[in-house]
């Protein structure tokens, strides 16, 4: 009976699989339709993964990093992995994700665009 239990649990993941490929295109698919709504110019695919397509964007005659989320919340790191990504190739960036953004993160977002220095006390 063990022997027989093995394969059916390989065949799950692989099926996992192609549903999370199928699953990746159509998110890509989702943005390119929105960029396009938009007037968004796709430069280049900088990376494809799982729940995240890097792409450097061109609108007007600005170009940036755009990180699309295929993930409904937003955390504290993929804003700073973002960054990140965007200020290795010295460009802007903007991120896009399914949910809309809680308060939590909100909040810090605006405070920190008022935000001057942080300093040290010694």
């Amino acid at each position: 009976k063990k022997i027989s239990e093995i394969p059916k649990e390989k065949s799950k993941k692989k099926e996992k699989k192609k549903v999370s490929k199928k699953n990746n295109e159509k998110f890509f698919e989702k943005v390119k339709e929105f960029l396009a709504s938009k007037s968004f110019e796709i430069i280049n695919v900088e990376s494809f993964g799982k729940g995240e397509l890097v792409l450097r964007v061109k609108e007007n005659r600005n170009e940036f990093i755009l990180v699309a989320l295929n993930k409904k919340r937003l955390t504290e790191k993929d804003i700073i992995q973002s960054h990140k990504r965007a200020s290795s190739v010295g460009l802007k960036y903007r991120i896009m994700m399914l949910g809309e953004l809680n308060k939590n993160i909100e909040n810090l977002i605006n405070a920190s665009k008022e935000l001057e220095k942080i300093e040290k006390l010694e």
